[in-house]
């Protein structure tokens, strides 16, 4: 019997910064700080990522980015990078 198993693979699209102390709510930032370092705007390190789904004879994107469309001042509040990816 020959059965085929259904694939994830985990693809990484970028980073972005968001508040830390917003992250993480009521913990404080001395149990968070030294796992995810802020930058100088408190902002810790995320990233986007797409899920790629093997299923037999079917490939599926489940797309959770930011997208590619941000003017200057949304890439640098939010620290983007990587911010023209596409998939093409």
């Amino acid at each position: 019997m020959n059965i085929k198993m259904t694939q994830v693979h985990s693809i990484n699209t970028g980073f972005f910064r968001l508040d830390g102390g917003a992250m993480f709510g009521v913990v404080p930032r001395v149990l968070w700080q030294n796992k995810h370092t802020p930058d100088d705007r408190n902002r810790i390190l995320l990233a986007t990522r797409v899920l790629l789904i093997i299923d037999r004879n079917r490939k599926m994107i489940v797309e959770t980015g930011i997208g590619n469309w941000h003017d200057k001042k949304f890439i640098d509040r939010y620290g983007l990078q990587n911010p023209d990816f596409d998939f093409k």
